[in-house]
């Protein structure tokens, strides 16, 4: 089975997730939605990455996310 990705934007001061801009995406889907994101976001105070759907990381930013709403 192939892997999913969602994407989220991230505060590099706090590490919480501001925003999910991809949901259960592939590989090659999810690196464009980073690259996309990269050139639409402040890179001094933000990053996007791309985390394999129900890692740690990818519960952690989904939970930022719930919170934030």
């Amino acid at each position: 089975m192939n892997k999913k990705y969602n994407v989220y934007i991230v505060s590099i001061k706090n590490r919480q997730a501001e925003a999910k801009i991809g949901e259960e995406m592939t590989e090659s889907q999810a690196e464009k939605r980073v690259l996309t994101g990269l050139s639409r976001i402040d890179r001094e105070n933000y990053f996007v990455g791309d985390y394999e759907v129900g890692s740690e990381p990818d519960l952690k930013f989904a939970e930022d996310i719930k919170n934030n709403n």
